[in-house]
C-alpha cells in the first residue's frame, strides 16, 4: 500500500512506483472515477489513436490495395489460420 500526502493546495504527487504501475509518465492524463461507495478508482487514461496519427506512426503504406483485395487477403489469412489450428 502507498500513502500519498495531500498538500495545502489540494494537490498530490504520485511516486515513481505508482506511475510505473499505471504505465504513465509526467504530463500524461490519469482518470479518477468516483465510485458509489465513496471510494475512487484511479487509472491511466487510454490514449486514443485516429487514422491520421496511425499513418504518422507507421508512415505511408508501401503497398496499395483495393478494399476487395484487402477483404480477399484477410479471408485467405483467416482460412489458413483456421486450417493450421485444426492440424495442430
Amino acid at each position: 500500500m502507498n500513502t500519498i500526502t495531500l498538500t495545502a493546495r489540494g494537490q498530490f504527487t504520485f511516486n515513481k512506483s505508482l506511475m510505473a504501475h499505471l504505465s504513465v509518465h509526467g504530463g500524461e492524463k490519469i482518470l479518477v472515477k468516483k465510485q458509489p461507495d465513496g471510494s475512487i478508482k484511479i487509472e491511466a487514461a487510454k490514449k486514443s489513436r485516429d487514422w491520421h496519427s496511425l499513418i504518422g506512426i507507421l508512415g505511408e503504406p508501401k503497398v496499395h490495395m483495393t478494399d476487395d483485395e484487402i477483404k480477399t487477403f484477410l479471408e485467405n489469412a483467416h482460412a489458413e489460420a483456421g486450417a493450421k489450428g485444426l492440424s495442430e
